[in-house]
């Protein structure tokens, strides 16, 4: 199968760059590893296994020669959440809207560098910071804690809002690290509600992954867990499901991708050698063939 999507510049400190995607008509694809280890360390920077938001964004859409609209959600609490809605570009619009959870540090501005391939492969894309991160409302952080219950209701006024703004769209969740989490507990109060999930370094269970990182010195701490019998929720999974697995990761083992595959009916897994969220810089032009074909199935 002939890949559509359409490789783009972006402008980065007055250097032009290739975008992960490359450009890939059936042909060679060259990729600019400048722009990898880029997009690498925008991810690297963020495995802290602990919350550590930063208000400041170090980058904003336009940085990108991205056409952005930032939204200003309320939450079912009453706190205002922050988003960027960059659109799709209209020729090549496949009527898929991209939520990204970030991991556990930085803001959202952290991952911009790879939307731009995204939006010029027809994806629409939605960027938005959980609260206490970037311009979302305050709250009271504990660096140690792994993720707040909180985030998945800051999750839930961005598919609202995406379920608003684009009715005729598909979404498809994609997180990352600890935003896997957010993800697969949005799924668990919302049950098949969304079409399609890709998780990056997928957290299979917050307490099993608790105890693996305490075990290494570090002091990890979790809210009362959402999910008391996590093998059954996977079991009911109906939706498509896109895993990135690497061969040294402390967060998502092989032991935990041979659950996965046995619980989850519906799942694709990329395995790579690697770490903890490498595999972009890895796989390189194939993690990105690997979404559009993925999303490409329903």
């Amino acid at each position: 199968m002939k890949s559509s999507l359409i490789g783009t510049i972006t402008r980065l400190g007055g250097v032009n760059q290739v975008s992960p995607l490359g450009r890939f008509r059936g042909a060679v694809i060259i990729m600019n590893k400048n722009f990898l280890a880029l997009c690498c360390c925008f991810l690297i920077i963020n495995i802290t296994f602990g919350l550590k938001p930063e208000k400041k964004y170090a980058y904003h859409p336009k940085d990108f020669e991205l056409v952005s609209e930032t939204k200003y959600l309320t939450t079912s609490d009453s706190l205002q959440i922050i988003a960027w809605h960059i659109p799709a570009i209209a020729e090549q619009k496949k009527n898929i809207s991209i939520i990204i959870s970030n991991s556990d540090a930085g803001n959202m501005s952290s991952w911009l560098a790879v939307v731009p391939g995204f939006v010029h492969a027809g994806f629409d894309v939605w960027l938005y910071d959980y609260r206490g991160f970037g311009e979302s409302s305050d709250f009271s952080i504990n660096s140690n804690m792994l993720y707040y219950n909180e985030f998945i209701t800051d999750l839930s006024a961005v598919v609202n809002a995406v379920k608003s703004s684009e009715p005729k769209n598909k979404i498809c969740l994609f997180g990352f690290s600890m935003g896997t989490i957010v993800n697969t507990l949005y799924l668990f109060q919302n049950k098949n509600d969304i079409d399609f999930y890709i998780g990056d370094g997928q957290v299979y269970s917050p307490s099993l992954v608790t105890d693996r990182l305490n075990k290494t010195g570090k002091t990890v701490l979790i809210p009362d867990s959402l999910i008391q019998d996590w093998d059954k929720f996977y079991k009911g999974i109906k939706i498509p499901v896109l895993l990135f697995c690497a061969s040294n990761d402390i967060v998502c083992t092989k032991d935990d991708v041979a659950k996965l595959q046995e619980e989850v009916k519906n799942i694709k897994i990329v395995p790579f050698e690697g770490g903890h969220l490498q595999g972009m810089y890895i796989l390189q032009e194939s993690y990105f063939q690997n979404i559009e074909y993925f999303l490409a199935k329903k």
